[in-house]
């Protein structure tokens, strides 16, 4: 058990470890600047006043006894005393061709300058400064150490709090197998009580294929399209593994499923609501590429079923998201795209390149002035911020819902994340361990 983002505390700890540093030589450069210039302008002082008696008359032999004395100090690099003409008289220092910080002062008798002193005293580099405040900088690096140590011990999880993320985890696990099996079992219901019901329209089984040349003839020319995207700017479905993907998948194929079969109760319920159901069905399942779904034309609630589904399922997969990222696995957010044949276009066309324009948990509509109007009865549309072409300018963005629907879409959330186990359980007891196995791959 690691305590949290250590690499971002060890990260600061070194910026402040730096800047700790800088601040050290920077204020040290500053004090010996400060120092160096009061200690020239004295020394340059006290050598005039010195050398006043020597230069007039001019005496060199005492001039370079003056100059040696002065220059014994170890910060003095080079000294010059001159002539009123600028003849060198005298020089010395310990460092003669070294740059550092030069002091000029003129001496004078009676009003009149009969020489010039010239004192050069020694700038320490930043790699001196460094080696005399060593011990400084190794205190402060052993006080970070110390702070990232400290951390290490404070910062760990306990073990009850381990335990408590172990327990979430699991949590988590079980309602996603019950969520599958309820789906499952739904499912078979379904096609339990269609047979029964009639047993010429037992639905024939569909046979895979490893390509989608057919799903566009599935859908009819007039029939709405909501297509389901991923938003992966990262492209991370690209990276993996069918291992992990299948799961995550197969995930969203029982959420919409189950999305799909609230929302067609929901509708049959509804006051007025006489006829046939929406004739709502998944052309494409599941995959990188998202998904498709399909409504009939032909009836009024086409539209209003499908928006309200993609509000559903982004709900669901908010959810999904967040949790996932909790116990550090993979999930994705959804967006949203609706549309109809219009300009001779399909609608799946217009859906997939209206996708592209939506942000996460978002729905586009690409819809007739019919349909939106319909749709402006339970839904707040708003047009795109910037659009950039003409279908942009022509589709709307669902903003808002009513409070009905967005009653709904709520209490299905939770009917559907709930995941309410059926009665049947031991006629289940397989299936739940092959599901089990799945999602731990």
């Amino acid at each position: 058990m690691n305590a949290p983002r250590q690499g971002l505390y060890a990260s600061l700890l070194i910026i402040s470890f730096a800047v700790h540093v800088i601040l050290m030589v920077h204020t040290t450069n500053h004090q010996l600047g400060h120092t160096r210039a009061i200690q020239g302008d004295l020394m340059t002082r006290q050598l005039a006043d010195d050398s006043l008696a020597m230069l007039a008359p001019v005496d060199t032999v005492s001039l370079a006894l003056m100059a040696n004395r002065y220059t014994s100090r170890p910060d003095v690099a080079s000294l010059k005393i001159m002539a009123a003409d600028g003849r060198v008289l005298t020089s010395s220092g310990n460092a003669p061709t070294r740059s550092g910080e030069v002091f000029k002062k003129k001496v004078l008798l009676d009003q009149k300058a009969i020489g010039q002193i010239e004192l050069t005293l020694i700038q320490p580099s930043i790699g001196e400064m460094i080696r005399t405040q060593w011990l400084p900088i190794l205190l402060s690096l052993i006080t970070h150490l110390l702070l990232w140590l400290l951390y290490r011990v404070v910062a760990r999880p306990t073990r009850r709090e381990y335990l408590a993320t172990l327990a979430r985890e699991q949590q988590l696990q079980e309602q996603l197998l019950a969520l599958k099996l309820h789906a499952e079992q739904a499912q078979k219901n379904a096609v339990m009580a269609r047979a029964m019901a009639n047993p010429a329209e037992i639905p024939k089984p569909v046979q895979a294929s490893s390509n989608n040349d057919g799903s566009t003839t599935e859908t009819q020319d007039n029939a709405f399209i909501l297509r389901i995207g991923f938003v992966d700017p990262k492209q991370l479905l690209g990276t993996l593994s069918p291992g992990l993907a299948r799961p995550y998948f197969s995930l969203c194929q029982t959420l919409l499923e189950q999305a799909i079969q609230q929302n067609r109760q929901h509708f049959e319920g509804l006051d007025g609501q006489s006829g046939k159901p929406v004739d709502c069905k998944i052309v494409q399942p599941f995959g990188e590429s998202g998904a498709i779904v399909s409504a009939s034309g032909n009836h009024p609630q086409s539209a209003l079923f499908l928006a309200q589904l993609a509000q559903l399922f982004n709900l669901l997969t908010e959810v999904v998201y967040r949790r996932h990222r909790d116990i550090k696995r993979f999930a994705l957010h959804t967006r949203t795209a609706l549309a109809e044949p219009q300009h001779n276009q399909p609608a799946q066309a217009l859906a997939q390149s209206l996708i592209h324009q939506v942000d996460a948990n978002q729905l586009a509509v690409h819809l007739t002035d019919d349909q939106v109007l319909n749709l402006q009865q339970y839904f707040q549309l708003s047009p795109f911020d910037s659009p950039t072409d003409a279908q942009t300018r022509e589709a709307l963005l669902v903003t808002a819902m009513n409070v009905e629907g967005a009653r709904f879409v709520s209490k299905a959330r939770e009917r559907i994340l709930a995941g309410d186990k059926p009665a049947s359980r031991p006629a289940v007891q397989q299936p739940q361990t092959d599901a089990t196995a799945e999602l731990e791959d």
